[in-house]
């Protein structure tokens, strides 16, 4: 049985006691009961700690080689733009020599 539904109980027990006409001790004792596990129910919800234990720790040590390999990788794109940019030049050089007229 949940936490849930045992406050569910408690609370259909407290309005058939209500309904009754039931005032006495005991049955304050079950409202306070209710609301101490409410309040109980509301505060673990909103336990930043409560699954601490099953946080997985991110390994950092890789982070120096993975910085120098994306260099690379930046570096290898800045050139391959860069021939693709001359390559282009080239062309429109060779075309305007030729006489073709070029768009913008």
């Amino acid at each position: 049985m949940s936490i849930n539904e045992i406050l569910d109980q408690l609370k259909a027990t407290d309005d058939q006691l209500r309904k009754a006409g039931v005032d006495d001790v005991a049955k304050h004792r079950l409202k306070g009961l209710i609301i101490d596990l409410e309040t109980e129910l509301v505060m673990h919800s909103f336990d930043p700690l409560r699954d601490i234990s099953a946080m997985t720790v991110v390994d950092v040590s890789k982070l120096p080689e993975l910085r120098a390999e994306l260099k690379a990788v930046i570096a290898d794109e800045q050139r391959r733009t860069q021939l693709v940019t001359n390559i282009t030049n080239i062309a429109k050089n060779a075309l305007k020599a030729v006489g073709v007229a070029l768009p913008i």
